[in-house]
């Protein structure tokens, strides 16, 4: 696959399933509306608008993050797996285009909804929906790091969880792939090792096992269709 391609070709199927996917975790934070301080109140998702046609993404709409760390792994592996091995990629660009998508939005919405925060505590007796905005989880925000098990709750703007465990799993990533023919093995080891200790830390858990679980499934779909390009 050339530089070329890999800039220009997208893959529009998993375009439209992130879509599917950013639209299921809308309605599973519809719940959001209801609460008071941390917990729902009077929630009944069957009464909820469009009930009867989007039931599962009220119920299980959560699950779209883990489809979401399968498409990224899918995705990196496809532009980066075997770039990063061979040093076509530096670590200063790999990051440097990393940071540069994810913290500027990730700034300026902390500190909107840390402001929001404050208004809104000044009018009642509980923050709102999350409630560790405390200057300890404001360092772990500020540095994109609430969901790597040092958090005590939720804080914030607290879906950013998702983005925190992406940033950690795209260092995993690219130490990885240096490992250039290690990888094949370490790959499968951090499979096992999400499964692990999903029980216990399940963002971290999702993310490494989801994450990995879709570059597997990128080299094996890249390998079969080698071997049915060398039969033709």
């Amino acid at each position: 696959m050339s530089k070329e391609t890999v800039a220009t070709d997208r893959i529009y199927s998993l375009d439209v399933l992130r879509g599917v996917a950013a639209l299921s975790v809308v309605f599973w934070h519809w719940q959001h509306f209801f609460y008071v301080g941390g917990q729902a109140q009077n929630f009944t998702a069957w009464k909820q608008p469009l009930f009867s046609a989007f039931s599962f993404f009220y119920m299980h709409g959560s699950l779209a993050v883990e489809l979401f760390f399968c498409i990224s792994g899918f995705v990196f592996f496809w532009l980066f797996f075997n770039r990063i091995a061979d040093r076509s990629i530096t670590p200063s660009r790999f990051f440097m285009d990393r940071v540069s998508r994810l913290y500027p939005l990730h700034i300026a919405t902390f500190a909107a909804v840390a402001l929001l925060q404050f208004l809104y505590m000044r009018h009642h007796d509980t923050f709102f929906v999350y409630q560790m905005n405390d200057l300890y989880h404001a360092i772990l925000n500020l540095f994109l790091m609430p969901a790597w098990g040092l958090e005590k709750g939720w804080s914030f703007n607290a879906p950013v969880w998702s983005v925190s465990v992406e940033a950690l799993l795209y260092g995993a990533f690219f130490l990885t792939c240096m490992s250039r023919n290690l990888r094949y093995l370490l790959i499968p080891c951090l499979v096992v090792l999400g499964a692990a200790i999903y029980p216990s830390q399940y963002k971290l858990g999702s993310g490494i096992f989801t994450f990995f679980c879709g570059g597997a499934a990128y080299i094996a779909l890249d390998h079969a269709a080698k071997l049915t390009s060398m039969k033709v």
